[in-house]
């Protein structure tokens, strides 16, 4: 089988919301933050359809213009993703990674129920 290419868009809102549309086909299984906005469209693999939609979705905000993200940026986002699932229960600490692994009951729970909705709808919108 031919690997996938995951198509991924971001944009951010003059208020700070962080939108993202993209298609990977396999879940994230961690939350998202209140200013995030992540929406996954697993079936659609066209460029200008995944565009497309991610510009409908951007439509009715106020958009700041961005530079393109730095390692570092990327790597500060991770962390905050990383403290916040933490924070909610969906992933261990690092030190109990080892002996618990990195998803918690209920973070295995939630990928469980994404690779569901992902297998047999194609879409998994609620992080």
């Amino acid at each position: 089988k031919a690997g996938s290419v995951v198509l991924s868009f971001f944009s951010q809102t003059q208020d700070g919301k962080k939108i993202f549309t993209m298609n990977a086909d396999m879940p994230i299984g961690i939350l998202m933050p209140e200013n995030y906005d992540y929406s996954v469209f697993a079936w659609t693999k066209n460029f200008d359809k995944l565009l497309a939609k991610h510009i409908e979705r951007i439509s009715s905000h106020s958009i700041v213009a961005q530079e393109i993200p730095t390692v570092k940026t990327l790597y500060a986002d991770a962390l905050i993703l990383e403290k916040f699932n933490i924070d909610e229960g969906i992933l261990n600490p690092v030190e109990n990674i080892e002996e618990d692994g990195v998803l918690t009951l209920d973070g295995k729970y939630k990928l469980w129920v994404e690779t569901l909705k992902m297998n047999y709808l194609g879409l998994v919108s609620e992080y």
